[in-house]
């Protein structure tokens, strides 16, 4: 038995969340784990985190360490429409996952002594696109976007391409054009 804790995101004010989860988050995980042991010690329990230091930060990963089999760090969904009116990010083109960024939440990690052992990253197997405010802006960060793109084809959602639609050829037709560019 297999049971994934995806809490987003405790302590964090604009999701909710309360000082007190901090720690509450930790009661419950310890629950789920005593339950689980009472039962069954082979049973595991994982946890969901982000790979953002700004929620990470709501996390008490060095005492929830010892209550999960493994951490699921989500690598992805760092940036997307929601940063349209936020004031730290603003409207600016970002891809919804930057090694940059994920390395600043994993350094969070180490610094607080979680073993590399029990770090699993996760991958978005989609895109986010956008409406560019200018479609003739080069010279990101400073490009900027509307909303969203259009619906992808599978998901029929705007701003959602999944890798088993357009959104394959929409990187490849991409990349040929970069390329071909220098």
């Amino acid at each position: 038995m297999l049971i994934t804790s995806d809490w987003e995101y405790p302590v964090a004010n604009d999701r909710g969340g309360i000082p007190e989860d901090f720690d509450n988050y930790v009661n419950l995980v310890a629950e789920i784990r005593d339950a689980f042991d009472s039962v069954d010690p082979g049973w595991e329990v994982t946890m969901t985190l982000p790979s953002s230091y700004w929620y990470l930060r709501g996390f008490n990963i060095k005492n929830l360490e010892r209550y999960v089999n493994w951490f699921n760090v989500m690598t992805y969904d760092i940036h997307g429409l929601w940063d349209q009116k936020n004031t730290w990010t603003g409207p600016f083109l970002k891809g919804h996952t930057n090694i940059l960024e994920i390395e600043d939440g994993l350094d969070l990690l180490w610094r607080n002594g979680v073993s590399s052992d029990k770090v699993v990253m996760g991958y978005g197997f989609y895109g986010r696109g956008f409406t560019m405010t200018d479609t003739q802006c080069f010279t990101p960060p400073s490009c900027t976007f509307t909303g969203p793109s259009f619906p992808g084809d599978c998901t029929n959602e705007a701003g959602i391409l999944s890798y088993s639609g357009k959104f394959v050829l929409l990187h490849f037709v991409y990349v040929a054009l970069v390329d071909m560019k220098y």
